[in-house]
């Protein structure tokens, strides 16, 4: 696959390159994992890089015309279940 010089570096791959700048260094406590970065000894916390990386790129995506996001509220049909203040379904129904 070649790559054209002219071309920009997605959102994604800039974040990566520029995490230990942007999210906490060492292992996430909750899985007990790092990730590395590349060209540095540098280690940092996994599902913060994730989330950072998959929020850039919806947003990247939905300013260049690619995907559109809409919130919406929705409320919950079975009685037995409250949903917390704050929060909002993230799948269908």
């Amino acid at each position: 696959m070649q790559s054209d010089a002219n071309q920009v570096p997605s959102v994604a791959c800039l974040l990566y390159l520029a995490a230990d700048e942007l999210v906490p260094r060492g292992m996430s406590g909750t899985m007990l994992k790092a990730t590395k970065i590349p060209c540095r000894p540098v280690w940092v916390q996994p599902i913060q890089l994730s989330a950072t990386i998959a929020a850039a790129t919806f947003l990247s995506l939905r300013d260049s015309g690619g995907l559109k996001l809409h919130l919406q509220d929705v409320t919950s049909k079975d009685a037995t279940y409250k949903m917390p203040p704050g929060r909002f379904r993230t799948h269908p129904r």
